[in-house]
């Protein structure tokens, strides 16, 4: 089975830039709003011990990983649940992803355009807002035409929990198997925050946890610190990461001198 990882967020916060390091890509990252509009799609590239003595046994460099795919999809803005900007066809990318990164920019530079201020608790919110808004829409539709009572009075509660303003995987867990409806809301997939901070600014990082410790517990989301542009030596971390959190089980094959993952 693949698996499907989506990258959002606000316009150039990073997103495009994140997806070539996970993927070994090189699409283009420009300083406008919308400079992705059609998804950017590969493959996760994995490379750790396991995998280095692997190499270093067999001596290749043939390695294949078409389990994990990784999605690079354009910045959602303010209303994007009404259709503002590339708003309802983001959103419905988002619904057929199966796992979630949401970057997160901690620094703002003078030369890049920012959508909103560099208020973090700000700029979560609004994603928050318009993910959540979209899977009230969802439910609503499903509810009126739907005649099955037991559906309806689940799919009831978890608009409950979205009006409180809290994500549905804090008390579901996303199943990519279950009908049309729970698969696709956007709230119920498990999702990590990224934080696409300055390595000058690292010591900012319980500051900024202190924050938004609440929001992260409400939403039960994941986070993690990351120098998109600089900190090459640290997305080996990142994408082991991804694995463990995710809880992601992988092995190794090897045929006719080539990895497979």
């Amino acid at each position: 089975m693949t698996l499907k990882i989506g990258i959002i967020g606000l316009p150039n916060v990073g997103k495009s830039l994140l997806f070539n390091k996970l993927t070994n890509c090189k699409v283009l990252s420009k300083n406008f709003f919308f400079s992705t509009i059609n998804p950017n799609i590969d493959y996760l590239r994995i490379y750790n011990k396991y995998l280095i003595k692997l190499i270093n046994i067999i001596n290749t460099k043939k390695i294949y990983n078409k389990n994990i795919i990784i999605v690079d999809l354009a910045g959602l803005i303010k209303n994007s649940n009404k259709g503002q900007g590339l708003g309802l066809k983001i959103l419905t990318k988002i619904q057929e992803l199966d796992i979630i990164i949401h970057v997160i920019k901690v620094f703002n530079k003078d030369n890049i355009y920012n959508y909103y201020n560099n208020n973090i608790l700000n700029n979560i919110n609004i994603i928050k807002k318009e993910l959540i808004l979209r899977d009230i829409y969802l439910i609503k539709k499903n509810i009126i035409n739907n005649k099955n009572i037991n559906e309806i009075i689940k799919y009831k509660k978890y608009l409950n929990i979205l009006k409180k303003n809290i994500y549905i995987n804090k008390y579901y867990k996303y199943n990519n198997n279950n009908n049309n409806l729970l698969s696709n809301l956007i709230t119920m997939k498990p999702m990590l925050l990224l934080f696409n901070i300055n390595k000058n600014n690292f010591s900012q990082k319980k500051k900024i946890l202190k924050i938004l410790k609440k929001d992260i517990n409400n939403l039960s989301l994941g986070y993690y610190f990351l120098d998109i542009k600089k900190d090459n030596k640290k997305y080996y971390n990142f994408i082991d990461y991804i694995y463990k959190f995710f809880n992601i089980k992988y092995c190794f094959t090897i045929k006719n001198n080539k990895i497979k993952i």
